[in-house]
């Protein structure tokens, strides 16, 4: 498996450090604490002691990604959003911070709209039926006039008109995306939207008016709320990869 399945068993390994530094740190009430803190090393001990099966979980978390092989939407996702964290925890001179947070948080959410259209593409060209919901359901294909001449001169035309249309859909919105989805496969989605209405939002205001809401009200977020943005769309990435399997 090489290369690609030690990503995935890393990433695995690391989800699992981060949930734990993350408890370890509410339990310090730090936000800043790290190995070197003092606590650190005992409180770590115990997340791992509470946390039975760990082995269990580690291999269930590979297995599920080794499925994940043929989906480099989220591969992809995943990569692109520790980029975004390496960027995040290294030393960003004072003077360009609040327009480094802005760059952070939009690309964040253009990660997760990639992964949404890529992922989406790939299940509507997989499945006949999905390809058949999409035609029948999605508007802007649902409108398209083809004439007799040019579904006989290309037998992929049909295709290549409905990816060219889900390519160009919007997947800013999350919840107009599942709306999407919904048409397409019949996938209901379950995960609260309610927090990445705000992030996109909050994306807008940054690339339309850099940074401004449209009262004037400066929105440019801080290491807090970009920690907590791309925790809620990891969450959800996360949440609809797993949800997809049985739509494969």
């Amino acid at each position: 498996m090489g290369s690609t399945s030690d990503l995935m068993i890393e990433m695995a390994e690391q989800q699992y450090e981060d949930k734990r530094a993350e408890w370890i740190r509410r339990e310090l009430n730090d936000d800043d604490a790290d190995e070197f803190t003092d606590g650190w090393y005992e409180l770590a001990q115990e997340y791992d002691a509470r946390y039975e099966g760990y082995e269990d979980y580690i291999e269930e978390e590979y297995r599920w990604l080794h499925e994940q092989e043929y989906s480099f939407p989220y591969a992809a996702f995943c990569a692109t959003i520790k980029e975004i964290e390496i960027i995040l925890s290294s030393h960003i001179n004072p003077t360009v911070t609040d327009t480094m947070y802005k760059m952070a948080h939009v690309h964040a959410v253009i990660a997760l709209e990639t992964y949404l259209g890529d992922t989406l593409n790939r299940l509507v060209m997989g499945k006949e039926q999905y390809f058949l919901n999409a035609a029948k359901n999605i508007k802007d294909i649902k409108k398209k006039k083809l004439e007799p001449h040019e579904i006989l001169g290309n037998k992929n035309i049909v295709e290549q008109m409905i990816l060219e249309k889900l390519s160009n859909l919007s997947y800013q919105r999350a919840k107009k995306a599942m709306e999407t989805y919904k048409n397409c496969l019949g996938f209901s989605c379950t995960h609260d939207l309610a927090h990445l209405e705000d992030i996109a939002d909050t994306r807008n205001d940054i690339v339309h008016r850099n940074g401004k809401d449209k009262s004037g009200t400066h929105i440019t977020p801080n290491l807090m709320q970009l920690k907590s943005t791309i925790s809620e769309i990891e969450s959800f990435a996360h949440y609809l990869d797993k949800a997809l399997i049985t739509y494969r």
